[in-house]
């Protein structure tokens, strides 16, 4: 598939991103096999700017919600999601949608997870329930926002650009996107790239950064 045309204002670095996996996979159905995760050399990753992106980037609901959503309210969300997934082609545009809810239920629930294991065994589901989501409607900039970041938290650093690319080519004006921009660039080290970008929004969104 042709990528759409990308505004010429946004620098981006010459890294080119290993193809993304969009394995066809129903959410109940999500193994626990390990994701594999892109080599990626550690002194090229500050993960404070990933714990950022963590934090600051999730759904708008998070900042909402107080210290942690319970488990029976993570429960509602994934039923509500889980039965719109339940009804396959019947839920139209909708279905990519409750993927992506289910999703980022999973991410939620692994930023909130006290042991490594129980954070690491969330996030492969987000990640594939996310691909999923993206392999479902691949033109939603919202779902490519998101699989991007999720990549970005599990260190599949450089591949995060390719989905967050397009995400910025159907939405150039997205602040969320803009945001994860600046910070997956100053993650890999790309200041220069990074501080453009940060300019550049600030120079065509002013009203946004109040």
């Amino acid at each position: 598939m042709d990528k759409p045309p990308c505004s010429a204002a946004f620098s981006f670095p010459p890294v080119v991103p290993p193809a993304m996996d969009e394995e066809q996979v129903d959410e109940e159905q999500v193994d626990e096999e390990q994701v594999d995760e892109e080599q990626v050399d550690e002194g090229q990753v500050d993960e404070e700017h990933l714990l950022i992106a963590s934090e600051e980037l999730s759904p708008v609901e998070i900042e909402e919600r107080g210290p942690g959503l319970g488990d029976l309210q993570y429960d509602e969300a994934r039923t509500l999601a889980q039965t719109v997934v339940s009804m396959g082609d019947q839920a139209g545009e909708s279905l990519p949608r409750a993927y992506l809810a289910l999703g980022l239920c999973c991410s939620l629930q692994a930023s909130d997870a006290a042991l490594k294991s129980d954070r690491d065994h969330f996030n492969k589901r987000a990640l594939k329930v996310l691909q999923k989501a993206h392999s479902l409607d691949p033109q939603d900039s919202q779902i490519l926002m998101y699989l991007s970041l999720q990549l970005a938290l599990v260190r599949q650093v450089s591949a995060s650009m390719e989905p967050l690319q397009r995400a910025l080519c159907l939405r150039g004006e997205d602040l969320n996107s803009l945001h994860l921009l600046v910070l997956v660039l100053s993650a890999q080290k790309h200041h220069r790239h990074a501080l453009d970008t940060a300019t550049l929004a600030l120079s065509q969104h002013p009203d946004n950064f109040k």
